[in-house]
């Protein structure tokens, strides 16, 4: 019986490794040039929208000291905090949306339900807020994880994102003893 040869012995492993980069690069090639104008072209315009929205939002909201959307929902988990602890003091900062009534958005809303769906992505979306300064970056804070946290007993994390979001709007969410 013949001994299989050694592994460097195999010319033809590395000669079908070979063949099949050059046919993927072949192939995959071509295709990212093609779509490289593509994908450039739609993140300028995704750029242009955002700025849009940013502008458009401090048209409606600016002059009356609006800069930051938030969003909630109906959950027993975080309604009655947020109504409790940040409505009062957000609301001469904050344009308020509830999660719980989207269906109604389009109607009553879609201006501020498109600004929503730029900047929330499809991950901890609520609760949420959406600082949007009149230039600069808009900056999302997300609140679903550390209500999770909450829920469990942990407020660290909550804090520290109530500390960022008062930090960003210059309110305090909390009465200072």
């Amino acid at each position: 019986m013949e001994e299989p040869l050694p592994t460097e012995e195999r010319w033809w492993a590395k000669g079908i490794g070979l063949v099949a980069a050059v046919v993927l690069l072949t192939v995959l090639l071509p295709v990212l040039l093609l779509a490289l104008p593509f994908v450039a072209v739609r993140a300028w315009l995704n750029r242009r929208k955002r700025e849009r929205l940013q502008r458009e939002f401090h048209a409606r909201w600016g002059s009356s000291g609006k800069r930051v959307l938030l969003v909630y929902s109906n959950s027993p988990h975080w309604q009655a905090y947020i109504e409790e602890h940040w409505l009062s003091r957000l609301g001469g900062v904050a344009v308020v949306l509830n999660w719980s009534e989207r269906a109604w958005w389009p109607e009553q809303h879609p201006f501020e339900g498109e600004v929503f769906r730029m900047w929330a992505g499809d991950r901890e979306f609520n609760p949420l807020a959406i600082v949007i300064p009149e230039r600069g970056p808009v900056h999302v804070i997300r609140f679903w994880q550390a209500f999770r946290d909450y829920k469990h007993g942990k407020d660290r994390t909550l804090k520290a994102a109530e500390a960022e979001l008062a930090a960003a709007v210059g309110v305090p969410l909390h009465a200072t003893s």
